[in-house]
């Protein structure tokens, strides 16, 4: 009889403890259905990696994205496909309609047929009066040591790669150089008194 009851309560432990695990894997499948995937953020701890991981220095297209001109090498372009399938196979194959959420990241029309991309936050104006753009809020924010570039306290600075890369560029060699983007864009979670807002 003793050994009967010492089973049985056994069996209600045993059961209480599969049932919390199932529990536990519920929440966790529910958890990875919350993750929206057509918001991409580097403040991801997964997407804290180098720079050149994932973006290429310079991008392929620097060329045509600016008058031919106003062309400078820098990055100017989303990363290609490789730089996000690795980790991301199973939401590019996702069987969503009209395509997989993670397709919007970059791209305007997420169809097999139009491929063309938003444009790239380091194009300034032609990214900013995007609808991509228009409510866009940087994961980084811009070192800029006014000091060094004799800029008084309190004066407007305009930052864009073009004014930048004016000095800062391969030929003068004056660092950082323009594929460093570690030098001056920043996590915005860590803030600098020289960082602008």
């Amino acid at each position: 009889m003793r050994g009967h009851k010492k089973a049985q309560k056994a069996h209600v432990i045993l059961q209480s403890h599969l049932c919390f695990l199932c529990l536990f894997a519920a929440f966790e499948a529910v958890a990875q259905t919350r993750i929206d995937y057509s918001r991409f953020s580097h403040d991801n701890e997964k997407h804290k990696l180098e720079c050149p991981t994932c973006h290429k220095f310079p991008s392929p297209n620097w060329k045509v994205v600016r008058k031919e001109s106003d062309a400078f090498p820098d990055i100017s372009e989303f990363p290609d496909h490789q730089s996000c399938i690795g980790c991301h196979r199973k939401q590019f194959f996702a069987r969503e309609r009209p395509a997989p959420r993670i397709c919007s990241n970059c791209h305007i029309k997420v169809t097999p047929r139009e491929t063309s991309r938003w444009p790239f936050p380091s194009l300034g104006e032609p990214f900013l009066t995007s609808a991509k753009g228009k409510d866009f809020v940087s994961d980084f924010k811009v070192f800029f040591p006014k000091d060094k570039h004799e800029v008084e306290e309190g004066s407007p600075v305009e930052m864009k790669h073009s004014n930048c890369f004016t000095c800062h560029n391969q030929e003068s060699e004056l660092a950082p150089l323009p594929q460093s983007c570690g030098s001056c864009h920043k996590p915005a979670a860590v803030s600098t008194s020289s960082s602008l807002k």
